[in-house]
């Protein structure tokens, strides 16, 4: 009977750990996204910007810089966030929804 404990203790505790790789990954992978979202957002900007004329391309530029500095200020804001969970606040998480896929 204790092995059985044992074996399903054993058994959730490497359901946690999966989980946790999976959410760094899929955060990992967000972050990606939104760079490279940020990267074509800013090349699409500079070719608009061409055919405005000076004081309306410092006014553009300067709006497109702000714009992705708040962008990549929440990115990273976002990816912090997640580095600084600790793996028993992700566990805790995980245990909630472990009820579902757990018998």
């Amino acid at each position: 009977m204790e092995k059985d404990i044992l074996a399903e203790v054993i058994k959730a505790e490497k359901e946690i750990q999966k989980r946790i790789d999976i959410a760094r990954h899929e955060a990992r992978e967000e972050i990606e996204i939104v760079k490279k979202e940020l990267e074509e957002e800013i090349r699409e900007e500079r070719n608009r910007l061409k055919g405005l004329t000076e004081k309306e391309i410092e006014k553009a530029r300067l709006d497109a810089e702000r714009r992705a500095d708040e962008i990549i200020n929440e990115a990273d804001l976002q990816a912090k966030r997640l580095k600084e969970m600790s793996d028993e606040a992700l566990r805790e998480i995980i245990l909630k929804h472990l009820d579902g896929i757990l018998p």
